[in-house]
């Protein structure tokens, strides 16, 4: 009995043994699970101690970005207070502005009414001037005109002196004459007496013109003329020697005058000269063919040699090409653009050695454009210029051109060309270089074009003619024969 309670009590205690190990189980269970969750919120909590740090830092920073606002802040307001006195400023300058372009625009009124008067001061120069050498001329003419009259006056008192002579002679001749006719009564001697009477008379005319000529010593040209002339016409049929000398003195007059309206002719200076071949062959060209041929009366112009005609023909194309390429290069190149220039050297090809001729070479030259524009100075080929910046140390000039500047660049890197020694312009939406030639071409064909559908425009609007019927006739007439 004893052992089964044993047994029994031994089953108790072995049950509460295990019972108590599996609380002890469980206990340790508890525990590690107590510690992970020790760990887990010693972690945490560092997590969060860091967290705090770094909000602290942030903090502190925006403290610092605060302070840095509010120091703006400050800044702009003080700001703000001085835009007032930016604003009177500008007001200042900008009524200062507007007297010194009040002030421009009178000296411009200024400088526009010097030139006026600068050049009314050189009409005024120009026109006393030509006065000045009219009244020259005036008196060139004037100091001939008093030589004639001195001349005229010594012709005339010679001829005063024959003509004394020869009034006596002809009284003479009348008293003896009248004698003669008291004695005899004949018709001869009344026919000498009327002879007599009218040479008389003229000698009487001759001295009242030499008096006149006396009193008209100061005249004009015009009535020195006018004098001369009667004088010449009244005693011209009564001395040949007076004759001979006025006309050597018409011969000779107004030699020192050139402008002189007198149309008779002179003595003037007479050179001989030899022309040229040119002048020859230009003188040959449009003259009146003196041929009596067919051909010729059909052709009365003649129009020069086969060859001199098509240099001409040649010369107008060159010339309306070259128009055509300056029109083209102002369309098209603008200052900045790259272009392709043409600077091969404008001489003749030599002979080389055995003969042969060497070929001239060409030289393209990348350039920029500078300038665009007719230039000063241009006597020999006047037009349109490019001044370019060369790429290379090719050129000739530096952006001068006798004495004035039109662009600035290097010494050997500028040059002045024609519109005809562009090659290529650079196209900038491409990126290519475009050939004048295909733009020239274009240019053409665009212009053909235009032109044909203008004429195609000129026949669609031509009106046509309205028919309307003439019921009395029975036909149809036209609006014009209605």
């Amino acid at each position: 009995m004893e052992a089964d309670r044993l047994e029994l009590a031994m089953d108790t205690l072995r049950k509460a043994l295990e019972n108590s190990q599996m609380d002890l189980r469980e206990t340790e269970r508890t525990l590690r699970q107590e510690q992970r969750e020790k760990q887990r919120l010693r972690i945490s909590t560092d997590i969060l101690e860091k967290e705090v740090n770094d909000k602290k830092a942030g903090s502190q920073d925006l403290k610092l970005q605060v302070k840095e606002e509010l120091q703006k802040n400050a800044i702009l307001e003080r700001q703000v207070d001085e835009i007032d006195h930016y604003k009177q400023r500008s007001k200042d300058l900008e009524e200062e502005l507007k007297k010194l372009r009040k002030e421009a625009h009178q000296q411009s009124m200024i400088a526009q009414h010097a030139r006026k008067c600068l050049r009314d001061e050189r009409d005024k120069v120009k026109e006393q001037s030509r006065q000045d050498l009219q009244v020259k001329q005036v008196e060139e003419e004037l100091d001939v005109i008093q030589s004639e009259n001195r001349t005229l006056k010594k012709l005339l008192d010679a001829r005063s002196t024959v003509h004394s002579h020869h009034a006596q002679v002809i009284n003479n001749a009348k008293r003896l004459a009248r004698q003669f006719y008291a004695q005899t009564q004949s018709d001869q001697l009344s026919s000498l007496l009327a002879i007599l009477e009218s040479e008389a008379e003229m000698h009487h005319v001759t001295g009242e013109l030499k008096n006149q000529l006396n009193k008209s010593s100061s005249s004009t040209s015009s009535s020195t003329d006018g004098l001369l002339k009667t004088i010449l016409r009244q005693t011209n049929n009564h001395s040949c020697s007076f004759t001979n000398s006025t006309d050597r003195l018409n011969f000779t007059r107004h030699q020192i005058s050139t402008n002189f309206t007198d149309f008779r002719h002179s003595t003037g200076a007479r050179m001989n000269r030899s022309w040229s071949q040119e002048e020859i062959s230009k003188s040959r060209r449009r003259t009146v063919s003196n041929s009596s041929s067919r051909v010729s009366r059909n052709k009365a112009w003649t129009e020069g040699t086969k060859e001199e005609r098509e240099e001409e023909k040649q010369e107008e194309e060159e010339e309306g090409q070259e128009e055509m390429m300056e029109e083209i290069v102002r369309n098209s190149v603008a200052v900045g653009d790259k272009v392709i220039i043409d600077v091969t050297p404008n001489k003749a090809c030599s002979a080389g050695p055995h003969g042969r001729v060497k070929i001239r070479k060409l030289v393209y030259v990348p350039a920029k454009v500078m300038f665009i524009g007719c230039i000063e100075n241009a006597r020999d080929r006047p037009g349109l210029y490019i001044g370019v910046h060369l790429d290379d140390p090719v050129g000739t000039s530096d952006g001068v051109f006798r004495g004035k500047r039109y662009f600035t660049t290097n010494i050997k890197h500028g040059k002045f060309v024609r519109a005809k020694n562009i090659i290529s312009i650079l196209d900038i939406k491409s990126g290519k270089y475009k050939k004048i030639e295909n733009i020239v071409a274009s240019t053409k064909h665009a212009a053909a074009l235009q032109q044909k559908k203008l004429k195609q425009q000129s026949r669609n609007e031509k009106p046509k003619r309205k028919v309307s019927p003439d019921l009395s006739a029975g036909r149809t007439v036209s609006k014009g024969d209605a």
